[in-house]
This record gives C-alpha cells, sequence and structure tokens, in this order.
C-alpha cells in the first residue's frame, strides 16, 4: 500500500466504527424508547397478561360494560399498612389486588387509584369517616368513594374472600374469590343517587342500637341504610322498604298490630327474628305471624349428636342449618354459599291450616335434633323424656297472593344472634344470606350484579382442561419423533 492509499484507509475505517456506533447507539435508544412505551403503555391501559388458572385479575364483560357507562369521578384507595405480600391476613396477594385495581382504571377515564400507608399517614382515612357512616378505616382495605355523591364503601378481605367449612379440619377454608364483585357492586353503588333503606322497629324492647351496630354495618356495606322507626300512628312505615323486628319483649297493641298488617297488605315485607329467652307470650305479635301460617316454637333445638355436620365443633346446641332449595337461596346454594351458624334456635312450624293464599316454605332446617324445653335457670341441654325428636324447621318464608299478585312477605327466624355477632358474619356466608333475605322481600335493592366467584382452589386436570400450550408442549416433540423416524428407518440398512 503506497502513501497515498494509507490515509485513505485510515479515513474509511474511522467512518465505519462511528457508522458502527451510530447505528449502536440509535439501537439502543429504539430499544430503552420502545421499552419505555411499551412499560407506559401497559401501566396506562393494563395489558400485563394473567396466567392464573383462574384469571384472576381479569374481569367480566358485566364490570367492562359498568364501567364505560360510568358518568361521574370514582376515585379507589389502597390502604396498608404491613410489609406481607398478603393483604391483611388473608390469603389473597396484594400485587393481585393492585393489578385489578390498575386493570380497573384502565378501564375508565372516570376511576383514579392512589395508595396511601396509614403507618406515614395514621389521620388521613378519617376524611372518609362521614361517607362510611361513622365507619372506622381498618388496616389493609379498599376505599371506593364518589365525591360527586359523598358516598362511600370500605372493602376488606372479607369481602374479598369465600369460606367454606372444612368439615375434616374443622374450621373455615377460602373456597373462592369475589373481588371483582365486591369492586364492580361498590363503584355502582356509589355512583347511585338513592340508597335503599331498611327499617327497624323499636318501642317494644326490641335489640338496641347498641346491640344492633353490627347489623347496621353490614347493611350499610350491603348498599342499606338503616332507619329506626315506631309505630305511633302507623304512617311511619314505608311498604316500600322492608322491615325487621329482633326480639321484642313486649306485645303489639291492637291498633299497632291493625298498621302491621295494613303495611303487609300493601306490600310491605318483614323479617321476625328472635331469640329462645324472649317472652314465650306475645298474643298479638304471635297471631301476626300465624296470618301467614307460622309460629314459634318454645324451647331451644338441640342436635342429638348422631349428625356431626350438623352442629359447631363440640356444641349441639351451635347448629350448622342445612340450607333448603328454594328460589330464595338457589343463587347461594349454586355458588356454594350455603354455611351459616346458629347458636342458639328456636325451631319455627309453617302450618299445615294456613289460608289458601299463603304460600309458605321451609329455608333452613336442623338435622337430627331435639326440642329442649328452656325454663330460667336451666343446668343441662341433655335430652328429657318429654322432649319432641325430629328435623326442625329454623327459618321459614310466607307470602300471601291476592288475585295472582303478591301482597305481603313474611320471613321468620328462629335465632337473632347470627344478625348480630360479628364472628358470625366473617366465619360464614351470613352476610349473603341477609342480602338474599332482603332481596326476597321485593323492595328497592341495591346494586347486585350477576358477577361470578372465582375458585381458590385448582380443579383436577383432565385432557378436556389442557390449553392449546400444553398440547404443543405434547405434540411437538412427538412430531418431531415421528419426522426422525420417517427419515432414519429407510436408511437403517445403509
Amino acid at each position: 500500500m503506497n502513501r497515498k492509499q494509507q490515509p485513505r484507509g485510515r479515513r474509511a475505517a474511522r467512518s465505519v466504527m462511528m457508522l458502527t456506533a451510530a447505528v449502536t447507539v440509535l439501537t439502543l435508544l429504539l430499544f430503552f424508547g420502545c421499552n419505555w412505551l411499551a412499560t407506559a403503555l401497559e401501566e396506562r391501559y393494563a395489558l400485563s397478561a394473567d396466567l392464573s388458572f383462574n384469571a384472576l385479575t381479569l374481569q367480566s364483560a358485566v364490570t367492562e360494560d359498568t364501567l364505560k357507562g360510568l358518568d361521574r369521578p370514582i376515585e379507589m384507595y389502597l390502604l396498608t399498612t404491613a410489609t406481607s405480600d398478603t393483604f391483611g391476613d388473608s390469603v389473597l396477594l396484594r400485587s393481585d389486588l393492585r393489578t385489578i385495581l390498575e386493570r380497573y382504571r384502565a378501564l375508565s377515564p372516570m376511576l383514579t387509584l392512589r395508595e396511601e400507608s396509614l403507618l406515614s399517614a395514621p389521620t388521613w382515612a378519617t376524611r372518609f369517616s362521614d361517607m362510611l357512616n361513622g365507619q372506622s378505616v381498618t388496616t389493609d382495605c379498599v376505599i371506593v368513594c364518589c365525591p360527586r355523591t359523598e358516598r362511600a364503601r370500605m372493602l376488606t378481605s372479607d369481602d374479598f374472600l369465600r369460606l367454606q367449612y372444612d368439615l375434616d379440619s374443622q374450621t373455615f377454608v377460602v373456597s373462592a374469590y369475589a373481588v371483582e364483585k365486591a369492586l364492580t357492586e361498590a363503584i355502582v353503588y356509589v355512583s347511585s343517587d338513592e340508597t335503599p333503606s331498611v327499617q327497624l322497629l323499636t318501642g317494644h324492647g326490641e335489640l338496641s342500637a347498641a346491640e344492633t351496630d353490627v347489623l347496621e354495618a353490614h347493611l350499610a356495606e350491603a348498599g342499606y341504610q338503616a332507619v329506626r322507626v315506631t309505630l305511633h300512628d302507623g304512617a311511619s312505615l314505608s311498604s316500600a322498604q322492608p322491615l325487621m323486628i329482633l326480639c321484642p319483649q313486649f306485645d303489639l297493641s291492637a291498633a299497632e298490630l291493625e298498621w302491621l298488617n295494613a303495611y303487609l297488605d300493601g306490600g310491605g315485607g318483614l323479617i321476625f327474628a328472635t331469640s329462645y329467652t324472649d317472652p314465650a307470650e306475645l298474643p298479638n305479635f304471635h297471631s301476626l305471624l300465624r296470618g301467614y301460617g307460622l309460629e314459634l316454637s318454645q324451647g331451644i333445638v338441640v342436635a342429638d349428636g348422631a349428625d356431626k355436620t350438623s352442629y359447631y365443633g363440640d356444641s349441639p346446641a351451635t347448629l350448622l342449618p342445612y340450607m333448603q332449595a328454594t328460589p330464595e337461596t338457589q343463587e347461594l346454594l349454586g355458588s356454594g354459599q350455603d354455611i351459616l351458624l346458629m347458636p342458639g334456635v328456636r325451631a319455627v312450624t309453617i302450618s299445615e291450616e294456613r289460608d289458601t293464599s299463603v304460600y309458605a316454605e321451609s329455608l333452613l332446617k336442623s338435622g337430627s335434633a331435639f326440642l329442649r324445653e328452656y325454663s330460667d335457670g336451666m343446668e343441662t341441654l341433655d335430652r328429657q323424656p318429654s322432649d319432641p325428636s325430629g328435623v326442625f324447621d329454623l327459618a321459614a318464608l310466607a307470602r300471601r297472593y291476592a288475585e295472582d299478585q303478591a301482597m305481603g312477605t313474611v320471613v321468620v327466624i328462629g335465632n337473632a344472634a347470627m344478625f348480630t355477632e360479628d364472628w358470625i358474619y366473617q366465619n360464614t356466608y351470613q352476610d349473603a344470606f341477609l342480602r338474599a333475605m332482603l332481596k326476597a322481600l321485593g323492595t328497592q335493592q341495591p346494586p347486585s350484579l350477576d358477577i361470578s366467584v372465582k375458585s381458590a382452589a385448582r380443579s383436577g386436570l383432565r385432557l378436556s382442561s389442557l390449553s392449546w400450550a400444553v398440547w404443543a408442549a405434547v405434540l411437538l416433540p412427538v412430531l418431531v419423533l415421528i419426522a426422525g423416524l420417517a427419515v432414519l428407518l429407510p436408511r437403517r440398512h445403509l
């Protein structure tokens, strides 16, 4: 190479190096730009794939349609304190819940999401006190609120999980996830302008406000406002709102009985719950129930021990009732939400001689049991020779018809503790049962969407359940083996 060609070669080499460097830089910039764009799009539109067996973080068409129809801003807050991977003490992963909330935010421009730590700002959640009707904000919860309606709902792991009683371990275990159902119904509730009410009767020694605070809190979570009413002139009762009578200690007057009958004849719905310690003689209350073919037996229903699944633990007076298949309980049975707990129950009798205009059905039954007569100072629940035995109705529904039109509906339940004990709500499907009973009364209802819960247990592997990816992983090696045999067999003698 001569001297004139050397500089030219150096310039060409430098040009190649500069071009290579430029291409490398542009490639890196393009790579990082694409990565940034993909990350931004994934965060904005929640595009991450869900490969879980139950598609936990994905939403149904019902939720998508509901969120697309929102016409007012909704704020969602994920409030946390602990550093564990789970949401509170539940099996629900916090990362899964965060992904679900991000997918909700991506489905509607009306939704905003914010995560807050109550450790760094412990008083921050007090801003929701009025919206939650004084309900205290717990650790690890989701708050959904609408500033325009000034309504909010707090959701905890109790709302997100479904429990089932395991007979082998004698404990309640998580059977399904209801995160989507709880979130979507909360959004519909807070964005609505009206709140259905439930009337709680007072004036006859019924349970006090302090004794029904748990019930009222769960009514609020279900979308109802609890209103305490009296029967001074009967005008305060609204047939459009269900009425609950819980453990009255004093009887109705004749005028009050007429007002209650008028309320039912106008299409009202009544839930009457009692305790085995309540007075045996309340003639006008019992007359009201007998008008619908229902009566309450005296005493306490005690499991006889033969059916171990009909009572809880070692307490034969704490019954696990058998839910009956009725139009009102069909949804609960279909979703496996049939586990209830009734500590100390009176039996309900459906009269065979009731009026022909009244239709009555059993809602809950005991297992094999006996009816122990109750008296003050009773020392034992052991069966006595005079105690009747058999299978007893523990709750029943009766509805009166006139010219094929439904009029009043009465639900009688021989146990009021199931409505007032927080432990029962937390460990059974009492919330779902309460909502089903209020729905059965045919009055104004809070939103209840047809969103299925998602199983917490993977179903057994079947050929029909294999995905295309699994089939490909199985079939590709087989196809390669067949191809190899097709090539090698003709050459086996070479």
